[in-house]
C-alpha cells in the first residue's frame, strides 16, 4: 500500500493551477425592470419624511447655494493677484510660494 504524506508536496511535483477566465456579462437594463424602479422610486418618494431627506441631502436651499457654488475669497484674491495663472494643479511648494507673494490677509 501507498502511503500518505502529511507534507505538502514538492514545488515540482505541485499541480499547477490554470487561471480560469471568467466572463461577466452585464444585463442591460430593460424597460419594464426601469418602470419598477421608477415606480418604486416614486412610491418612495410620496412618503413625507424620505421627500424631505431627499431634498435636504442632495439639494441646496437658496441661502446656502451661493455659499458652496461660489467662488471662495480666496479663489477671488488668487483671480487678483494673479491673473495669467491657468493651472491650479501647483505642487506644496509652489502653493507656499504664492501665499507668501500675497502676504496676510487683511480683514
Amino acid at each position: 500500500e501507498r502511503q500518505m504524506s502529511t507534507r505538502s508536496p514538492k514545488r515540482n511535483q505541485r499541480v499547477g493551477m490554470v487561471p480560469q477566465k471568467f466572463t461577466v456579462t452585464i444585463p442591460t437594463p430593460d424597460k419594464k425592470a426601469s418602470q419598477k424602479i421608477g415606480l418604486r422610486l416614486r412610491n418612495l418618494l410620496k412618503l413625507p419624511k424620505a421627500h424631505k431627506w431627499c431634498i435636504y441631502e442632495w439639494f441646496y436651499s437658496n441661502i446656502d447655494k451661493p455659499l458652496f457654488e461660489g467662488d471662495n475669497d480666496f479663489c477671488v484674491c488668487l483671480k487678483e493677484s494673479f491673473p495669467n495663472l491657468k493651472t491650479r494643479k501647483l505642487t506644496r511648494v509652489e502653493w507656499g510660494k504664492i501665499r507668501r507673494l500675497m502676504g496676510k490677509p487683511r480683514r
